[in-house]
């Protein structure tokens, strides 16, 4: 998932759907324009043929290969070459410049080339933007890692990353460092500006949801642990976030059918759920099993549960009095 072996996927994952097809459109056009005018007795002989195999051995290449550095950089510089040769092909032809349609001609290249220059110089301006702040930024993490930091460091770090906030891997710096000096205002301040900025980001969503829990409250987070559990169900610490979410009355008209969902995934969140030997794994296990048969409505089931995993737990904690109950407690505790 975080290198696929094709560089389109991964061109496209970090760009957009609408980025690749503007791509995949651009070598496609490349590819028959250059066909257009080949045929297989002129492409033997032709000396942009090999070009034009080094394209395709490129993008064959780039279907199959984990994501490198360069290897974009060469299917632009291989299909140039390629179109250079299809335009030097073509036999120039001599107009008049009295001629309307010439000259309407030239007025729409006019618009057209004046474009282009405003989008490249837009272009170089958000890369240039990037590129700056992300040294600023890397270079106050080093200096704030190294030294001894001031408030004025760690703002400015602050106020970088809700500057880059259109990349989440800026806010994965950044927060290690600020929760290591304890600047909470900051946390909370760099998660909204990320959540609000892409409040579809399901990355954006568990940070914000992580902040909240850790410098105010789990409360406070419960409405992004719905969220998060619809969309990871099978994830240990946000099962148990979202089950503590709904003791404190965050219940949902489908509630129940999340839960079943949870439920469905209970043996891989929780592989010790079958274990026969008692252990703190297990009994947590068990502990999440029962709660979720509770909300569910089983409460038979659930109470028979929970007595067992309280009998197992006063025999276990008898021996190994130094093990800590109070996460199984506060699961069980319905």
């Amino acid at each position: 998932m975080d290198s696929p072996h094709n560089w389109f996927i991964s061109f496209g994952t970090s760009f957009g759907v609408i980025a690749l097809l503007l791509l995949v459109l651009l070598f496609g056009l490349i590819t028959l324009s250059y066909l257009r005018r080949m045929q297989l007795v002129r492409f033997l002989s032709d000396p942009s043929a090999p070009n034009f195999m080094a394209f395709l051995c490129v993008v064959i290449d780039a279907l199959v290969s984990i994501e490198q550095p360069g290897l974009g950089i060469w299917l632009y510089f291989l299909g140039g070459k390629v179109l250079a040769s299809v335009i030097t092909y073509s036999s120039p032809k001599v107009l008049s410049s009295s001629n309307r349609e010439v000259a309407k001609r030239i007025s729409t290249s006019s618009i057209l080339l004046v474009c282009l220059i405003l989008a490249t110089t837009t272009s170089i301006y958000f890369v240039t933007f990037r590129f700056v702040n992300d040294a600023l930024l890397r270079s106050s993490i080093q200096n704030v890692t190294t030294g001894n930091p001031v408030e004025a460091d760690l703002k400015k770090i602050e106020s970088l990353t809700i500057k880059l906030r259109a990349e989440p891997e800026y806010v994965v710096q950044s927060v290690p460092i600020l929760a290591k000096f304890g600047d909470g205002p900051a946390l909370l301040n760099i998660s909204k500006s990320f959540y609000d900025y892409n409040p579809q980001s399901i990355q954006a969503a568990g940070i914000r949801a992580q902040v909240l829990k850790v410098v105010t409250s789990l409360e406070s987070s419960c409405d992004l642990q719905v969220k998060l559990v619809a969309n990871t169900p099978w994830q240990r610490d946000i099962v148990e976030n979202y089950l503590e979410c709904l003791k404190l009355g965050f219940k949902d008209a489908i509630y129940r059918n999340q839960l079943a969902v949870v439920k469905n995934y209970l043996n891989f969140s929780y592989p010790a759920i079958s274990s026969i030997e008692p252990s703190l794994e297990s009994m947590l296990a068990r502990a999440v099993g029962a709660r979720l048969e509770f909300e569910l409505g089983n409460l038979d089931r659930a109470k028979s549960l929970k007595i067992e995993i309280e009998k197992e737990m006063q025999n276990f904690d008898s021996s190994n009095p130094v093990l800590e109950f109070s996460k199984i407690i506060s699961i069980l505790n319905y």
